[in-house]
C-alpha cells in the first residue's frame, strides 16, 4: 500500500542492528467491550472522544494462534506480500516456540491460516496534530477490515478520523457479541500538519525503527532529508492526552 513515506509501496535496503522504539503513544482495538485503548507516556486509558490522525507509513506482521493455547508472531515486519518472513508458533503453556512457516507471505500465509489460525495485522505510524506526537495504531482482528475499506490513496489523502465508539459486527460470531472500529475519511488537515508529521517523524527516528522492523537498511530518500532539515516551529509538544 502506498504512504506518505513509501509513495512506491516498496521497502529496499540490507540487515541493520537493533534500534528501540521512539513511540510513546499507542492505540489498540478491543473488540469485546467495543472501545479503544490509549497507552500514552506509560499511562492506560480509554479513547474518550474522537481522534483525527495523518497516516505516515503502515506496517505488517501475523498473529493470531489458539485462544489460552497458541500465539502466534513472524519476523521481520513487511510491506509486501512477496517478501520473506519467518512465522513462530508459541505454547502458552509450556512456553515452548516452534517455526511453523517460512518464505514469502503470498506462499505461506494460507496454509498457517487455516492450520494455526494465524491472522495478518498491522500497525499504522501516524501523527496527532492536536497532541504534535506520532501515535501508533494496532489492528489486527475485527479491525482490520473497517480500515482498509476506506480505500483511500494514503500517499494522496493521508488523513483519517477514528471515532471513540464502534459498530457491532454482522452477523454476529458463533463466540458472541463483537464490536468493530469506525474510520471515516478527514481531509480537513492543513498542508503544513502533513510537513510537521514528517519532520516530528523523522526527529524521533521513526524512519530508523520501520527500516528496522523489516530488517532493512535505512535509505534516506531526498524528499526525507528535506524535511528532516526544514527549520520550522517547535514540534514536540505536550499535548493533552486524547
Amino acid at each position: 500500500m502506498r504512504t506518505l513515506l513509501n509513495p512506491e509501496g516498496q521497502n529496499k535496503g540490507e540487515k541493520k542492528e537493533r534500534v528501540k522504539s521512539p513511540f510513546t503513544h499507542y492505540m489498540g482495538w478491543v473488540s469485546t467491550d467495543g472501545k479503544w485503548t490509549v497507552y500514552a507516556d506509560g499511562k492506560r486509558s480509554d479513547l474518550k472522544k474522537s481522534v483525527n490522525l495523518i497516516v505516515l507509513d503502515i506496517l505488517f506482521t501475523i498473529k493470531g494462534g489458539e485462544i489460552g493455547s497458541t500465539e502466534i508472531f513472524s519476523t521481520p515486519f513487511y510491506k509486501e506480500t512477496k517478501k520473506p518472513v519467518k512465522v513462530f508458533e508459541k505454547d502458552i503453556n509450556t512456553g515452548k516456540v516452534n517455526i511453523i512457516a517460512e518464505g514469502p507471505v503470498k506462499e505461506v500465509y494460507e496454509e498457517i491460516n487455516r492450520v494455526n489460525k494465524a491472522r495478518k495485522s498491522c500497525y499504522l505510524y501516524c501523527y496527532a496534530p492536536t497532541l504534535k506526537k506520532c501515535v501508533v495504531v494496532e489492528l489486527s482482528g475485527y479491525a482490520t477490515s473497517p480500515f482498509f475499506q476506506l480505500d483511500a490513496d494514503l500517499a494522496e489523502s493521508p488523513g483519517i478520523t477514528i471515532s471513540e465508539e464502534g459498530a457491532k459486527v454482522a452477523p454476529k460470531p458463533k463466540w458472541g457479541e463483537r464490536y468493530q472500529p469506525i474510520f471515516t475519511v478527514w481531509n480537513a488537515y492543513k498542508p503544513e500538519e502533513v510537513e510537521t508529521g514528517i519532520k516530528v517523524f523523522l526527529e524521533i527516528g521513526g524512519l530508523k525503527y520501520l527500516n528496522y522492523l523489516q530488517g532493512i537498511e535505512e535509505k534516506k530518500e531526498a524528499v526525507q532529508e528535506e524535511e528532516a532539515e526544514k527549520n520550522g516551529e517547535e514540534t514536540q509538544g505536550t499535548g493533552e492526552p486524547w
